[in-house]
């Protein structure tokens, strides 16, 4: 049951509108939602990797989308799907380290306008394979019925997630309360990506995987302003599938290994409270 409960709460995340969300927002995985006209879209990318911007069903570029710097950026678009399921999606890529431009994209229902980032130049030995950038932009349209379904299956897959003690919330919260724009980074190697980190509003619940239940547990720390780890009271998974905290906070980090050899990390950052 509770796989069941959990997997229909991660489709309402990934697939649509994260409950509560405000500003950009994270799914499992590294797919960024911007909330379209209501913000800046800024899309990172990494030197010779394809960053991929999706349009709404139905929606396609009209023209050629408009690049300031076309010297150190490649952009094609593409389309997947047939019917009411056909997606025009705009592939983006760096030629360059540490470069900038601005990208207009026309379409048949809007326009668009992002910020193109390219992250800053690294020596070979420093580059991190599990560095996170951007490789999946989506929107969500206050305006459409998109968003008001969004809402619905949203608050429906959190009142499961209750009704089902998959997030056992603290006492007098509501499932409509949860909150789920967080996102995360891999360092050095660490083996697994949560399944979902959600708070409400007392506690932060980090869902693992079965492999992260029987393997090495990672240490959970806060971290502070100042970048220091410090550790606080927390429940492991090895029973629930979940680290429970006594706290919400800005970054957190769990830990494998140290200091005697290099830590593999797993950073969850908290974006409503200012986290990246």
């Amino acid at each position: 049951m509770k796989s069941l409960v959990l997997g229909g709460l991660l489709l309402a995340v990934s697939a649509l509108l994260p409950l509560g969300a405000s500003g950009q927002s994270v799914r499992p995985g590294d797919v960024k939602v911007f909330r379209y006209g209501q913000e800046q879209p800024t899309v990172v990318c990494v030197e010779m990797r394809i960053c991929t911007v999706e349009l709404q069903a139905g929606e396609d570029v009209q023209g050629q989308p408009l690049v300031a710097d076309t010297t150190s950026w490649s952009i094609a678009v593409y389309h997947f799907g047939e019917g009411a399921t056909r997606r025009a999606e705009v592939a983006v890529k760096p030629l360059l380290c540490g470069v900038s431009t601005n990208m207009v994209l026309p379409t048949t229902r809007r326009r668009y306008e992002l910020s193109l980032l390219s992250a800053p130049c690294r020596d070979v030995d420093d580059w991190d394979h599990n560095a996170a950038y951007t490789r999946r932009v989506r929107f969500f349209y206050p305006e459409d019925a998109e968003w008001r379904n969004a809402q619905e299956q949203g608050t429906a897959a959190a009142t499961a997630a209750r009704d089902s003690a998959d997030v056992p919330l603290a006492a007098g919260v509501g499932a409509e309360n949860l909150r789920f724009d967080y996102t995360w980074r891999r360092t050095g190697g660490f083996p697994w990506e949560p399944l979902q980190v959600v708070d409400d509003g007392t506690h932060t619940y980090i869902y693992v995987p079965e492999e992260a239940r029987q393997a090495e547990q990672a240490i959970l720390y806060v971290v502070e302003e100042s970048g220091q780890r410090a550790l606080l009271n927390y429940a492991g998974p090895r029973e629930t599938g979940f680290y429970k905290t006594d706290r919400i906070a800005r970054h957190l980090a769990l830990v494998i290994g140290g200091p005697g050899g290099r830590a593999k990390v797993l950073h969850i950052y908290n974006r409503r409270m200012g986290g990246r």
